[in-house]
């Protein structure tokens, strides 16, 4: 009995090492990319074309969470970090234009570039461009207006796309001519990857932001956890147009 001791003793020392030497490994393959890029939103107009541009930065911290086997390597966890604010296109007597900033933002640069991996989107030299394809879906980021800039509630969608039902994503509501005039569209939008500072001048357009910021409100006003209705004042909140990787 007593001889069977230093073996169970051998085997778990065995197992904790391995063990361990596992978790270390798992830990020296935790990641984090981070890169800026400059959207660029162009818009036509019967004045000329019209442009506005902000820098953002996308930080990815990716966590060893557990092993494949089958692969040897590890599986991982992601976290998704953001700064940044919506791009705003005074299109002058017109109004203003707002191409927001959300949760898939970190996607931009893939999108433009068409990419998948995140080193190769932290790679990409400073200055380098490409355009989105406006005419497929997603198009960029969320276009939208005010009726009357110093009230939230007014806000309103200058594009809408939505599920048709094949299940694929189509542009249904154009409202560019509506919203702005006849002769104003959607020119272009461009990424660009950039060392520049993050863009922090919003409030100068939108003097009620930061109220919102601070009681975590939407467009509406309201702090409630649930969503009970589609307007868009209700579905859209202050983050949608500046967003910190502390919120």
């Amino acid at each position: 009995m007593n001889n069977k001791i230093p073996i169970i003793v051998a085997i778990l020392t065995l197992v904790s090492c391995v063990g361990y030497a596992v978790w270390e490994n798992m830990n020296s393959q935790d990641k984090t990319y981070s890169w800026r890029y400059k959207m660029i939103v162009e818009v036509e107009t019967p004045e000329g074309v019209r442009a506005g541009s902000s820098v953002r930065e996308v930080r990815i911290h990716e966590k060893a969470i557990g092993w494949d086997k089958i692969n040897n390597q590890p599986h991982y966890s992601k976290k998704y970090e953001i700064d940044g604010e919506a791009v705003v296109i005074d299109l002058g007597r017109r109004g203003k234009l707002f191409a927001l900033i959300d949760d898939r933002a970190y996607a931009d640069v893939l999108n433009a570039f068409k990419i998948q991996k995140f080193e190769e989107a932290e790679a990409l030299p400073s200055g380098s461009s490409a355009d989105f394809d406006v005419s497929k879906y997603p198009g960029g980021p969320k276009l939208v207006t005010f009726t009357n800039i110093n009230d939230p509630k007014t806000v309103m969608a200058a594009m809408v796309w939505s599920k048709n039902p094949q299940g694929e994503h189509i542009l249904t509501e154009n409202n560019m001519e509506v919203l702005f005039g006849k002769g104003v569209k959607l020119k272009k939008i461009i990424i660009e990857r950039a060392n520049s500072p993050v863009g922090s001048d919003i409030d100068k357009d939108l003097p009620w932001l930061r109220s919102l910021e601070k009681k975590k409100a939407r467009l509406n006003g309201s702090t409630d956890i649930a969503i009970f209705t589609n307007d868009l004042s209700d579905n859209l909140g202050a983050g949608s147009f500046r967003t910190t990787s502390g919120d």
